[in-house]
């Protein structure tokens, strides 16, 4: 197999969105390594990330009223770690990921706000700290391997040559299907002038359907997009990533992009309930490593 095919081989194994869950991003499964026997075997891929996402959206805090998180300056850019491993055999690939978003400080209030049978007037001090992670298992199986036709030289460009081979001057599109299940685990503090607006800790689950389109250029460069829906512990969540990977060789990758993760949890217990209706959303970057 020549150099640019080797490396076109690479990206197709590339990842980029959970948050899964999802997952980050994934490319398209490599081939399969086959055995003397015929039997094919599972191949790992790790992935560590920096993440710069930012909180938006609303809080209901118990006891409290309804209002916007820039209120209390808690929308600001914070570094969260994240990392994705991924098991692949042919068409199928299990993958876990995860995030841990912390973020704290003090912000003078720019509007009225109330929880916990406390009021905070428009500058006032309010103390937050929140620690916001996510973790998701998927399995995916791939549906749909689509070649581009090449109208000047009159071939389909990118037809396997072999399975799930894409040829050095070929573009192929692949469609995988997945599902799974994303934990979340959510710890909100905020404090004004020695009194407790909130002290929340809730973890939920959610079961999660979604899909993924993955775009294999030449020489190892590719595109990545992968949208999910969930819901059971959330009332709905959404999540999508795009990304663009770059293969360095046969086992590394680096890639940047993007990710949105929207959830909607409000916890019913009682008649004044939490509700955390947030997005995380930010750029990253990651290195890829195949084993």
């Amino acid at each position: 197999m020549q150099g640019r095919t080797r490396q076109s081989l690479g990206a197709a194994a590339l990842a980029g969105a959970l948050f899964g869950a999802n997952a980050f991003g994934q490319a398209a499964p490599e081939p399969p390594v086959i055995e003397a026997d015929g039997a094919a075997t599972w191949r790992l891929q790790f992935e560590p990330m920096a993440w710069a996402p930012a909180l938006n959206g609303n809080l209901n805090l118990t006891g409290g009223d309804l209002f916007d998180i820039d209120l209390i300056s808690l929308s600001e850019v914070a570094w969260a770690p994240a990392w994705q491993v991924s098991l692949r055999e042919d068409k199928w690939t299990i993958t876990l990921d995860g995030f841990d978003f912390e973020t704290s400080g003090d912000a003078k209030a720019s509007g009225a706000i109330a929880g916990g049978g406390v009021s905070v007037a428009v500058g006032d001090t309010v103390d937050y700290n929140v620690d916001y992670a996510a973790y998701t298992l998927t399995v995916s199986r791939r549906v749909w391997t689509l070649p581009v036709h090449n109208e000047v030289a009159g071939v389909d460009v990118g037809v396997p040559a072999g399975p799930g081979e894409v040829p050095s001057d070929g573009v192929g599109v692949f469609f995988d299907v997945l599902g799974g299940v994303r934990l979340y685990d959510l710890g909100l503090q905020l404090d004004s002038g020695g009194s407790a607006l909130a002290n929340e800790d809730h973890t939920w689950v959610d079961a999660l359907i979604g899909a993924r389109m993955s775009v294999d250029f030449p020489y190892g460069i590719g595109l990545d997009v992968t949208g999910d829906v969930g819901g059971l512990g959330s009332t709905f969540a959404w999540n999508i990533e795009v990304g663009v990977h770059w293969a360095m060789s046969d086992n590394v990758a680096a890639e940047i992009g993007f990710r949105h993760l929207d959830t909607l949890y409000e916890d019913s217990g009682g008649n004044d309930p939490f509700e955390w209706d947030v997005a995380l959303a930010g750029l990253y970057g990651s290195i890829v490593i195949r084993f």
